[in-house]
C-alpha cells in the first residue's frame, strides 16, 4: 500500500531539481507514493514550472479538494479567517487541510505532509499539526531516507549525494551565507548522514 503524500510548492521544486541515477527525486516519489496537491499549491507550482516538471495536465490528477468541509470553512476553523488566493502560507495551510480531510474523512492511512517551509511550521501550523498525530510531517530530507529504505535509491553513497545536493539546492549561495547559517548546514548534513548510517545497519 502506498503512502499518501501531500506535497507543497517548495518541496515539489526542490525534489525536481535534485537527481539520482539521472532521474529526479520527485519522479521517484511520484512512483512510490500517492502524490497529492491542494488546488492552491497546484496554482503556485504553475508559476514555477521548470523543464521536465509534471505538466499542468499531469498535475490535475494529483489535485484533491476537501469533502468534510469546504477549504474556506476549514481555514476559518483552523486559522480564524479565510485566505485569499496567493496569500502568504495559504498553500501550506490548504495542503494541511487536505491532509486532515484525507485521514479523518476519507480514512486514508499513512498520510505524509511534506514541506520545507520551516517558517510556516513555526507559525499557524505548529499548534494544528500537534493536534493531528496521524499526519506525519516530512521535509525533502525524509524523502531521501524513505527512498533509501525502500531501495529506490540503491546505495548509501547515492543517498548521501542526494542529501548534499538538496542542501546545495535549498541554501543561499556560499557568498550570501553567514557563519551561523553555514554551521547550521554542516549540522544538518551530519544529522542526516547519521540517519542514513542507521538505516544501512538495519537494511
Amino acid at each position: 500500500m502506498k503512502f499518501n503524500c501531500v506535497i507543497d510548492t517548495c518541496s515539489f521544486i526542490y525534489l525536481h531539481r535534485v537527481t539520482c541515477n539521472r532521474k529526479s527525486l520527485l519522479s521517484y516519489l511520484k512512483n512510490a507514493t500517492n502524490l497529492i496537491l491542494s488546488p492552491e499549491v497546484n496554482v503556485e507550482i504553475r508559476d514555477h514550472l521548470l523543464d521536465g516538471m509534471p505538466s499542468n495536465e499531469e498535475r490535475k490528477r494529483f489535485v484533491k479538494i476537501a469533502r468534510k468541509h469546504s477549504i474556506p470553512e476549514y481555514e476559518r476553523r483552523i486559522a480564524g479567517k479565510t485566505y485569499s488566493p496567493r496569500e502568504r502560507n495559504k498553500g501550506e495551510i490548504d495542503n494541511f487541510i487536505i491532509s486532515i480531510d484525507q485521514v479523518h474523512h476519507f480514512k486514508r492511512i499513512g498520510v505524509i505532509f511534506l514541506t520545507d517551509d520551516s517558517n510556516c511550521l513555526r507559525g499557524i501550523l505548529k499548534e494544528c499539526s500537534i493536534a493531528f498525530p496521524t499526519i506525519k510531517i516530512w521535509t525533502s530530507y525524509e524523502v531521501v531516507l524513505f527512498l533509501y529504505i525502500e531501495r529506490v535509491i540503491p546505495s548509501i553513497d547515492l543517498a548521501s549525494d542526494a542529501i548534499g545536493d538538496l542542501i546545495s539546492s535549498t541554501a543561499p549561495k556560499p557568498a550570501e551565507r553567514t557563519m551561523e547559517y553555514t554551521q547550521k548546514l554542516i549540522k544538518l548534513r551530519a544529522e542526516y548522514e547519521s540517519k542514513l548510517k542507521t538505516v544501512s545497519k538495519i537494511f
